[in-house]
């Protein structure tokens, strides 16, 4: 059932970034990126952060692939689709 809950909670995270590219509003595409930011600072400040590999690459992949969603969204739209800003 966790995983479940997990691959829904996903799929809406990235409906979001994807309609928020759609739509064209700059300040709904940065919730989810900026909310990734503030989770990774507080693990770091909790101590609960390992210091590996992956912890360190992961965030920083997740943020590009939240960039790159978002742009993807904006391309389906053809309002937006020769506008890149």
């Amino acid at each position: 059932m966790g995983n479940v809950i997990f691959i829904v909670f996903a799929i809406g995270c990235l409906l979001f970034q994807i309609v928020a590219g759609y739509v064209g509003n700059k300040y709904l595409g940065l919730i989810l990126p900026i909310l990734l930011i503030s989770f990774t600072a507080y693990l770091m400040h909790s101590d609960a952060w390992v210091w590996r590999l992956g912890d360190i690459l992961m965030p920083v992949i997740g943020l590009i692939a939240l960039t790159l969603i978002y742009q993807g969204g904006r391309v389906l739209n053809p309002q937006h689709a020769n506008n890149f800003h």
